[in-house]
């Protein structure tokens, strides 16, 4: 078995493993392979070189895709896109994890770093293999959705403005300050937002909101047909707790009813109690358990020794 980074794949080979993790029923987002292929080979996952593939001979054997873009800042690392599509699948994993284990720390990992990995239902049958391996369930993700129409709690003013060039750094203040905390939250890059913005169907589909001159909120909102989605609101640390996440939430659904949504969905952390809380509040309810994510077996030891 040998450990190839997307990255170095020629096309066909390439488009084989886009193919394959595409036919494990992904998230909506990804429903066309093109999108997923950008995804994994875009800057989240360093342009496709810290998303791993594993073969024996000609044959794909499994996936693991590391982020390691929060190393740095938050002594955080995650693991996802993890398929085994080998029979059984203990061999391959534990190459897998072992292969992923060495791009992290070459990335700045060390004994310090959090580890956690995604584990979406489609792979529930590694669940056990990962347990005997020390990973231990840590959080879920959710997915929540209510209509696009309806009763929504209000919240102080903000002055809502859609994200340009001028305003590109007030977006990833608050956006970067928001989720640096937040469980699974994950730090923008420049790069990142510049794709995203030359991506949007339309411009206010990604948005910053003002208190006075201060910047206060972020939404990131997307369609796909006639059913939106929040994939980000974030409301700077200095002012939650003040209502400002009532305000965001009319506002996106506002925005994605504008543009024709008849529903809207949302992902959050189940740990991440206050935006479970806002959500709930905001009608939304849960549809489905979209992962769990395991802490590696280090970091659940200390999370024991630390008690409740």
């Amino acid at each position: 078995m040998r450990t190839l980074a997307l990255a170095s794949l020629p096309d066909d080979r390439r488009e084989s493993v886009v193919r394959a993790i595409a036919a494990k029923g992904l998230d909506p987002a990804f429903a066309d392979p093109a999108d997923l292929k950008r995804y994994l080979c875009g800057p989240v996952f360093e342009m496709g070189r810290t998303c791993l593939t594993l073969w024996r001979d000609e044959v794909l054997l499994g996936t693991i895709a590391a982020v390691v873009r929060e190393i740095p800042a938050k002594r955080e690392a995650f693991l996802t896109f993890l398929h085994v599509f080998d029979e059984p699948p203990q061999a391959p994993l534990a190459q897998l994890l072992q292969a992923a284990r060495a791009v992290l720390a070459a990335c700045g990992a060390d004994a310090g770093t959090a580890v956690r990995l995604g584990l979406a239902p489609a792979g529930d049958r590694l669940r056990r293999p990962l347990e005997r391996l020390g990973w231990r369930a840590a959080f879920q993700v959710l997915d929540m959705a209510r209509g696009a129409h309806g009763d929504l709690p209000e919240g102080p003013p903000l002055a809502f403005r859609a994200v340009g060039p001028e305003t590109g750094a007030a977006f990833l203040s608050v956006h970067n300050a928001a989720f640096l905390h937040s469980p699974n939250g994950g730090q923008m890059h420049p790069e990142e937002l510049d794709a995203i913005r030359s991506a949007v169907p339309a411009a206010d589909l990604l948005q910053v909101a003002f208190c006075g001159a201060e910047p206060a909120a972020i939404l990131e909102l997307a369609l796909r047909g006639d059913l939106g989605v929040i994939a980000a609101l974030g409301v700077t640390p200095a002012l939650q707790g003040r209502g400002y996440g009532k305000t965001a939430l009319r506002q996106a659904i506002g925005t994605l009813a504008d543009h024709g949504a008849t529903r809207v969905r949302l992902s959050v952390v189940d740990a991440n109690r206050p935006a479970l809380a806002l959500y709930r509040l905001g009608g939304f309810q849960v549809e489905r358990v979209a992962s769990t994510w395991y802490a590696a077996p280090q970091a659940a030891e200390a999370e024991g020794r630390r008690g409740p």
